[in-house]
C-alpha cells in the first residue's frame, strides 16, 4: 500500500472491533462506581446519652424550642422547626470533627417539668467509610433521623400560658461541657440555640414587670441572681444564638419587635452570650407547620409600648421604646420608631421640630427633669442628623404628667399610667 494511503476499509472495521471488545473487557473489570449510601441506621447515626470522660468531647450542642402558648399558630398548628434544627445542629463542622460529639434537643415552656429533653446528650456518629461523598451521605442520614426523632417537637404535655426562657437557657447551658468545668478549653465547639418569640411572661425576666416597672439591667440581674435563675456558669464561651419569632397573632409592629430584639441582646450580654438575638421573623423563622394539639391554655399577654401617632403634629414615643432604663442613649431598634416618627410628620426637614422629653413621678423631681432632658436632646441630635436643621429641645420631667397616681411614695401604684407618663414628644410646625 502506498505511503500515506488510507487503510483499507476492512482493516479499519475490525480495528475498531478490536478497540471496542477492549473496553468491554476493562469495562467489566472495573465497573463504574455506584454513588455512595449510608449504611447508619438512626440508633447509629443518634447514639444514646454519652457517659463517657468530658475530655474526649470536641463539640457539643443545645437546641431550645419555645412551645408556650404564645408561639402557637391559630388553628392549633405549631411552627415546623425540624429543618432549621437538623441543620443547625449537625453541620459539617460539627460532624467533620474528631472526637465525640454532642446534642441536645427540648422543648420548654413555663411549666415546672420543662425543659424536657427529647435527645439529651446524644452521640452523633462519626463518618464511615471513605469513598467520595460517603461523609455528605452519612451527614444527610443523620439529619433525616433527628427529623424523624423531632416529629413529636410540639407536644403538649409541656406546653402552658407561661414562657420562662433564661430558666431553659440555663438548663441548656448546664449541658455544655465548658459550663460544667470550665470555659477555658477554645478547642472546644460549644452552641447554644433558642426558637422563641421572647416573651417572656414569668420570672425574672417577665416583660410585663420590665416594662411595668421601667427596670434596668442592674435590677434585672440582681433579681435573676437571687432567684437563682440565672445561668450558674454564664454563657463565656458559648456560641449563643436565640432566633426571635414573630406571629401576626402578637400584632407588634417593628417598632416593638426592635425593643424584644433589643431586651434579649442586653441579657445575652449580662451573662457573657454576646450580641446573640435575630430580628423576630427574619431568620430561622419557618412558614410550614405542623398539625399537633394544641394546649388548652390561653397567652397570657405581654404588653409592649406602643407609640401614638394619632395625632400628626404631635406624636407621643414611648421613652421605653427608644431607652434602657436610667439611660439617655438610644436604643439600636430606636432609629426603626424615630423614621416612622419623621414621615408620619410629613418628613419635610424645612419644618420647626419641637422635642420634648416626660418621666413617671418616680424619683426626686430633679432627677427627673435633667433625665428628660438628656433624652430629648439624644432625639433632638438624632432628627437634625438626619437632615433637620431647626430643632428644639425641653425636658419637662414630670412636672406635665398624662395621668396621675402611678406612683404613690416610690412604690407603682398603676403600670399603664407610668408606661404613659415615660414618652418623648415630637411636635412639628410648618
Amino acid at each position: 500500500m502506498p505511503v500515506g494511503s488510507p487503510p483499507h476499509p476492512r482493516r479499519r472495521a475490525t480495528r475498531i472491533v478490536a478497540a471496542g471488545l477492549v473496553l468491554t473487557t476493562l469495562s467489566a473489570c472495573f465497573p463504574e462506581a455506584e454513588p455512595p449510601s449510608s449504611d447508619l441506621s438512626c440508633d447509629e447515626a443518634l447514639g444514646a446519652t454519652y457517659t463517657g470522660s468530658d475530655e474526649d468531647v470536641s463539640a457539643e450542642t443545645v437546641v431550645l424550642v419555645d412551645v408556650s402558648a404564645s408561639m402557637w399558630r391559630e388553628g392549633g398548628t405549631f411552627p415546623d422547626f425540624s429543618d432549621d434544627v437538623s441543620q443547625l445542629a449537625v453541620d459539617e463542622n460539627v460532624f467533620g470533627r474528631e472526637g465525640e460529639r454532642l446534642l441536645s434537643v427540648a422543648r420548654f415552656s413555663g411549666a415546672e417539668t420543662t425543659p424536657e429533653f427529647l435527645l439529651d446528650r446524644a452521640r452523633i456518629a462519626e463518618a464511615v467509610g471513605t469513598a467520595e461523598g460517603q461523609q455528605a451521605e452519612d451527614l444527610r442520614e443523620v439529619r433525616d433521623c433527628l427529623g424523624e426523632r423531632l416529629a413529636d417537637l410540639p407536644g403538649t404535655a409541656t406546653a402552658s400560658a407561661d414562657s420562662d426562657v433564661l430558666g431553659a437557657v440555663a438548663s441548656g447551658a448546664g449541658k455544655l461541657t465548658g459550663n460544667t468545668e470550665s470555659t477555658d478549653d477554645n478547642d472546644r465547639l460549644r452552641r447554644l440555640y433558642v426558637f422563641t418569640d421572647g416573651l417572656v411572661n414569668t420570672g425574672c425576666l417577665d416583660l410585663n414587670r420590665y416594662f411595668d416597672e421601667g427596670l434596668g439591667r442592674d435590677e434585672i440581674e440582681a433579681d435573676c441572681a437571687s432567684s437563682g435563675e440565672a445561668p450558674e456558669h454564664g454563657l463565656d464561651g458559648v456560641e449563643v444564638t436565640v432566633f426571635l419569632q414573630n406571629s401576626p397573632e402578637h400584632g407588634f409592629d417593628r417598632a416593638q419587635r426592635g425593643t424584644v430584639r433589643d431586651f434579649w441582646t442586653e441579657v445575652c450580654a449580662m451573662y457573657g452570650g454576646g450580641e446573640c438575638a435575630t430580628p423576630p421573623g427574619e431568620e430561622r423563622a419557618p412558614v410550614e407547620t405542623v398539625d399537633a394539639d394544641a394546649p388548652d391554655v390561653e397567652d397570657t399577654e405581654v404588653m409592649v409600648p406602643k407609640a401614638d401617632f394619632a395625632d400628626r403634629s404631635e406624636l407621643e414615643l414611648p421613652s421605653q421604646l427608644l431607652f434602657a432604663f436610667d439611660s439617655a442613649k438610644l436604643r439600636d431598634s430606636a432609629d426603626t420608631l424615630l423614621d416612622e416618627a419623621i414621615d408620619a410628620g410629613g418628613g419635610e426637614f424645612e419644618q420647626d421640630v419641637n422635642v420634648t422629653g416626660h418621666t413617671d413621678s418616680k424619683g426626686s423631681t430633679e432627677y427627673n427633669e435633667e433625665l428628660s432632658q438628656r433624652r430629648a436632646e439624644a432625639v433632638a441630635d438624632y432628627l437634625e442628623d438626619v437632615g433637620f436643621t431647626d430643632v428644639t429641645v425641653d425636658g419637662k420631667g414630670e412636672s406635665e404628667l398624662a395621668c396621675a397616681d402611678d406612683y404613690e411614695d416610690g412604690e407603682l401604684v398603676d403600670a399603664e399610667c407610668a408606661q404613659r407618663n415615660r414618652r418623648v414628644v415630637i411636635g412639628f410646625t410648618e
